[in-house]
């Protein structure tokens, strides 16, 4: 799966990671785009203080549980 991940402070990169491991209650979706929010290009330029790495954009990340 790729995905594209904050390293570092003005840093982003794209990259292959593992699948998650599946639950009998998850579901899998395929997505073509996971747009960057305004919020995301904020945590890449240093406004919103954050830990990195971090998964960027919403559109192909959620909760693994």
């Amino acid at each position: 799966m790729k995905a594209i991940i904050q390293s570092a402070l003005n840093q982003a990169k794209l990259t292959d990671i593992q699948m998650p491991t599946f639950s009998p209650i998850s579901l899998e979706i395929e997505t073509k785009y996971a747009p960057l929010l305004r919020y995301d290009l904020l945590k890449l330029n240093g406004t919103i203080t954050t830990t990195s790495p971090q998964i960027m954009g919403y559109g192909g990340t959620g909760g693994c549980y």
